[in-house]
């Protein structure tokens, strides 16, 4: 009888984990995203065969047009996922990055790349609203955590899936290589059912119940009554918050300052740009290659590994040590690069272990915490009703930064 539940229990994990990775490839496609301007602008900077040497503000502009289709499409996606779903949602956004990808692979103009990526920004954008919130909803109490930190696991992969691939391939070609994963995100949510959650909040009660009983593989009804209660509790619960100033305010003021926190610690900017500044983390006498290995690598294995424990410990105690380590790592590093001039480099490049050590360490503690537990807690805290302006603010803060 032990082993049928097990059985049961493992099978209903892994639809739970299937349905996340699936969705997962909206954030793999973000991370390729980001990381595509790290080994575009240097080729395209010097001279290309289509369109021959950019200027610095052209290459500016292809770099960053992105975001501003990011900033376009949030708030609309805020309002979206609650009037058509989530689902039907994920389903629109795939369809602009796809169509980026193809213009970014064949375009022979700095027009073109502009538009692909300004359109691939609009889909990046949505995914960072509705992949957390969509993973959250279909997750058990006890993977919820866990299958939080899918969304910026996936996001770190895409970069260093550019990074692999960089040393093969062309930019061009990348584009290609990432089209894929589009069509596998519009396949993977045309067939996965939508969040239950949603169907409660809409008030669908018989088809939230039969994607309830999908994703967590049980027609005992003992089961599926305690988690429709409980969802059904939370869907009360929102509803009561906006009529509670101060309720509401905790939920979205708590979040958003976490957001603001992530933006201004710059450590995703510093992933997706080591390649840049690998001389200064790694010294003169360091291969640059294998600083930024290290680097791409370590969010990678620290998301999957802080994942397992983070139900847990609890998100609380792992983004207080996350802001600690990663305070005293960069006051280590900054210390490092203040004293560093032309007559004492040779002396610091003896010691270059420190830079690296202490900037793995930043990266390793923002892995674990800060990073991941910020969109977590958007996904968990945020009432349904506010999430689009609040990722909205958290977009232009971002830019601003």
């Amino acid at each position: 009888m032990c082993g049928s539940c097990c059985i049961k229990i493992c099978t209903s994990t892994v639809r739970q984990h299937l349905g996340s990775a699936g969705v997962g490839h909206g954030a793999l496609a973000l991370g390729i995203l980001l990381g595509w301007s790290s080994l575009a602008i240097p080729e395209l900077l010097k001279k290309s065969d289509t369109l021959g040497k950019i200027s610095p503000i052209e290459a500016s502009w292809i770099s960053n047009i992105s975001l501003l289709g990011a900033l376009c499409a949030v708030l609309p996606i805020g309002l979206m996922v609650d009037r058509f779903g989530r689902r039907i949602t994920i389903l629109i956004s795939s369809f602009p990055i796809l169509i980026g990808w193809i213009l970014m692979s064949i375009g022979n103009s700095v027009g073109i790349l502009c538009f692909g990526r300004f359109l691939a920004g609009i889909s990046g954008g949505a995914f960072s609203v509705i992949i957390p919130l969509y993973v959250t909803e279909i997750a058990e109490t006890r993977l919820r955590g866990a299958m939080g930190y899918s969304f910026t696991q996936q996001l770190c992969a895409g970069a260093m899936i550019v990074f692999i691939m960089g040393k093969f391939a062309s930019w061009k070609i990348l584009g290609f290589k990432a089209i894929p994963i589009s069509i596998i995100l519009f396949i993977a949510a045309y067939f996965l059912p939508e969040s239950p959650h949603y169907l409660f909040i809409i008030g669908d009660k018989g088809k939230g119940t039969d994607s309830l009983k999908w994703f967590r593989t049980t027609t005992e009804k003992e089961i599926i009554e305690a988690e429709v209660k409980e969802i059904e509790s939370r869907v009360d619960r929102m509803t009561m918050s906006r009529h509670n100033g101060q309720s509401l305010s905790k939920g979205v003021g708590i979040p958003a300052v976490l957001m603001l926190l992530q933006q201004l610690s710059c450590a995703g900017h510093l992933i997706f740009g080591i390649v840049s500044i690998s001389d200064v983390i790694g010294g003169k006498t360091m291969n640059p290659s294998s600083v930024v290995l290290i680097i791409i690598i370590t969010p990678v294995v620290t998301m999957g590994l802080a994942a397992l424990i983070v139900d847990r410990v609890g998100r609380r105690p792992l983004l207080i040590l996350s802001t600690l380590v990663m305070s005293l790592s960069f006051f280590l590093l900054g210390c490092c690069i203040y004293v560093q001039t032309d007559e004492n480099d040779s002396v610091l490049n003896k010691f270059r272990w420190i830079r690296l050590i202490s900037f793995v360490s930043y990266i390793f503690a923002y892995s674990f915490g800060l990073g991941p537990i910020s969109w977590l807690l958007m996904a968990e805290l945020v009432p349904d009703r506010r999430k689009g302006k609040v990722w909205w603010n958290e977009l232009i803060s971002k830019k601003k930064i």
